[in-house]
């Protein structure tokens, strides 16, 4: 196994938690690389991922704007 896979399944438990913790979550991202990795990991576990590069953008996405 990858370091690179236990990191994330290392990770998997407290995503699950954040997961049921909040409505909505936003990530902010600085690359288009960073987005597919958020949206892959996203799709895997069932749930929405908005993903964003523009900090402004991620604030209106947290409000439902």
């Amino acid at each position: 196994m990858s370091r690179f896979a236990e990191f994330e399944s290392a990770l998997a438990p407290i995503r699950k938690r954040l997961d049921k913790m909040f409505t909505r979550v936003v990530t902010l991202v600085a690359t288009s690389a960073g987005a597919l990795q958020v949206r892959r990991l996203a799709r895997e576990r069932g749930v929405e991922a908005l993903v964003t590069h523009d900090e402004d953008e991620a604030l209106r996405m947290c409000h439902g704007r």
